[in-house]
């Protein structure tokens, strides 16, 4: 597999939704808007990699759903890590 050449773009909107989780939690914004960021973060991580992603299906489903499944977890968790800070730093925490 070929490596992808960095993308400043790519970071900037990537950063750009951990943000975004920072300041919903800062806003104390119920925890389904969080989940909805997370399902529009997953949808375009899964449209920006899809050519990485062809590419690892091609060595099988397992090795495909292992690396899906980790990097699903990975936003998941940087998510809400965002979120949770945001609200711990809103004064707010409860």
């Amino acid at each position: 597999m070929a490596a992808r050449a960095p993308s400043v773009l790519n970071a900037a909107i990537e950063l750009g939704f951990v943000l975004c989780a920072g300041v919903l939690g800062w806003l104390r914004a119920p925890i389904w808007a969080i989940a909805a960021l997370t399902a529009t973060m997953i949808a375009y991580w899964i449209w920006n990699r899809r050519a990485g992603l062809s590419q690892i299906a091609g060595m099988g489903i397992a090795k495909l759903a292992a690396t899906a499944g980790l990097s699903i977890a990975l936003v998941a968790l940087f998510l809400s890590g965002a979120y949770v800070l945001g609200r711990a730093l809103s004064g707010s925490y409860q």
